[in-house]
C-alpha cells in the first residue's frame, strides 16, 4: 500500500514538473514574441520615419529645391556645357570687326551674329591663330589644327570633335560657299586663345590661354 502511495505521489511531482516546465516554456515563447513584436514595432515606426524623410526628399526634388540655378557663362568662354545660359554679345549686328593682338597688331575678319552666338570663318581664324585649316566642300567638313588639338566641324550639326572626343556645340555650324563658319568662342579656346571685347576701341582683343 505504501509503496502504491509513493508511486502515486512521484507521478504527482513529475507532472507538476512537466506542466512547470511547459509553463516556461511557453512564458518563453511569449516573452520571445513580445520582444519580437517590439522590435517589429520598432522597425515599422523606423521605417515609416524614413520613408517619410525619403517622401520628403522626394517632394522637394519635385518642386525643385535641390535643382541648380542656371548660371550665364561669358560670351566668350567654351564651357562645353549646353545648359547653362550663355551672356550677352557684345555687339548683335553682323558686320566686318577688328582684332587686336597682343603686339597691336589690328586685322578685320567678318563676324556673324547668328542663334545668340558670334561666328567667324574657320580658315580665318585658324590662321590668325597660327593654325591650319582644311576645308572640304563636298562632304562640308572643317579640319583645323595645331600642335595640340585638331578639330573637326560638319556643316549643320551642333558637335565638334575635339582630339576625336565628341563635343557640343553651342550653336549649328553653317557652310556660305566655300568657308565654314564656327562659333567664336569654341575655335578659340579650343584653340589655346581668349577674346575679348574692348568696348571703347569697338575691336576684339586677344591672347593665349
Amino acid at each position: 500500500m505504501i509503496k502504491k502511495w509513493i508511486m502515486a505521489l512521484s507521478f504527482i511531482v513529475l507532472l507538476g514538473a512537466m506542466t512547470s516546465s511547459l509553463t516556461l516554456a511557453d512564458d518563453d515563447d511569449d516573452e520571445y514574441e513580445y520582444k519580437y513584436e517590439k522590435k517589429e514595432k520598432k522597425d515599422k515606426k523606423y521605417k515609416k520615419e524614413h520613408d517619410d524623410e525619403y517622401d520628403d526628399d522626394d517632394e522637394y526634388e519635385k518642386r525643385g529645391y535641390n535643382a541648380p540655378i542656371p548660371t550665364a557663362t561669358p560670351w566668350n568662354i567654351w564651357t562645353r556645357d549646353t545648359q547653362i545660359i550663355p551672356a550677352a554679345l557684345p555687339f548683335t549686328a553682323t558686320g566686318r570687326v577688328g582684332v587686336r593682338d597682343a603686339n597691336n597688331h589690328t586685322e578685320e575678319i567678318t563676324v556673324v551674329v547668328k542663334e545668340q552666338e558670334l561666328f567667324v570663318d574657320a580658315n580665318t581664324m585658324a590662321t590668325l591663330l597660327n593654325a591650319t585649316a582644311v576645308i572640304y566642300p563636298k562632304s562640308q567638313l572643317a579640319e583645323i589644327k595645331n600642335n595640340e588639338v585638331t578639330l573637326f566641324f560638319k556643316s549643320q550639326t551642333n558637335v565638334v570633335y575635339e582630339n576625336l572626343q565628341k563635343q557640343p556645340l553651342p550653336a549649328t555650324t553653317f557652310m556660305n560657299g566655300y568657308k565654314m563658319y564656327v562659333p567664336l568662342r569654341v575655335i578659340t579656346n579650343a584653340l589655346g586663345y581668349v577674346f575679348e571685347w574692348d568696348a571703347k576701341a569697338k575691336q576684339f582683343y586677344y591672347y593665349a590661354l
